[in-house]
């Protein structure tokens, strides 16, 4: 864990951001998906040893990038319902449900539909 967090904080922004030549875009989307592919990976292992505030805390940084990466909100919701904040649950359920309606027009995955009702019950 303390190598993913060493590498999520590196990163200051996307590769060359200031660079608006054609050649750059491939390798910036190619690092910014490696970079939310270590953010992914850093909040599961942050929640799966019983660091949930960190998990949370990571979870948002992925979303904050990509508000369209339901595996961050899962990861949040579970962190959540593991600080036992149920309200927080909820509310990270409908961001997700309102990103993936606005950026894809679809809901939720099935995964993402059940593990809230299971958070929930």
């Amino acid at each position: 864990m303390r190598e993913y967090q060493k590498a999520v904080d590196v990163v200051r922004g996307p590769y060359l951001n200031d660079v608006y030549a054609e050649w750059v875009i491939p390798e910036r989307e190619r690092l910014n998906q490696l970079h939310l592919n270590a953010l992914i990976t850093l909040a599961d292992l942050y929640q799966k040893h019983g660091q949930p505030a960190q998990a949370v805390a990571i979870a948002q940084r992925a979303i904050d990038l990509d508000a369209g990466m339901e595996d961050a909100y899962q990861i949040a919701m579970q962190a959540h319902a593991r600080l036992g904040d149920a309200a927080s649950v909820t509310k990270t359920y409908h961001a997700c449900r309102d990103a993936m309606k606005r950026l894809f027009n679809l809901p939720p995955s099935h995964e993402t539909e059940e593990l809230h009702r299971r958070l929930t019950k």
